[in-house]
């Protein structure tokens, strides 16, 4: 950060920045290490449906890149079926059970009144007819 290299420690920015967002709205945070499935940055209270809501934060360009994320997905026991990825695309977008939205929306995400992506999501608004 302080030789203006963005890439070098921009990840670890953004994780810092989300951790203390999320903890700033109610969210108790853990984290997922495991050595088959690998780690998943957050895993927050998912109220609303009585599960765990895994989180991962991407800085680069190869954001829809996560086996940690998709294995921890893909295992049975767990009986998670959505996740949330925070990274840098402006675009809102669900594929297979996980959404992709900017980093920004990590104000929007949780805390003890519960998660709902669909509530997440900022809807379009249609610029004014000049």
């Amino acid at each position: 950060m302080l030789g203006d290299e963005r890439s070098t420690n921009l990840g670890s920015v953004y994780e810092s920045v989300v951790a203390q967002e999320l903890h700033a709205h109610g969210n108790a945070l853990h984290y997922y290490d495991n050595k088959q499935r690998g780690e998943v940055d957050f895993l927050i209270d998912d109220f609303n449906n009585l599960k765990v809501l895994p989180i991962e934060v991407k800085s680069g360009k190869d954001y829809t890149v996560h086996s940690a994320l998709t294995k921890f997905l893909a295992t049975p026991d767990y009986t998670v079926a959505r996740a949330i990825v925070l990274c840098n695309d402006r675009e809102v977008k669900t594929i297979n059970g996980i959404t992709y939205m900017p980093v920004y929306y990590s104000m929007f995400i949780g805390g003890t009144t519960g998660v709902n992506i669909e509530d997440t999501v900022i809807p379009e608004v249609p610029m004014p007819e000049v």
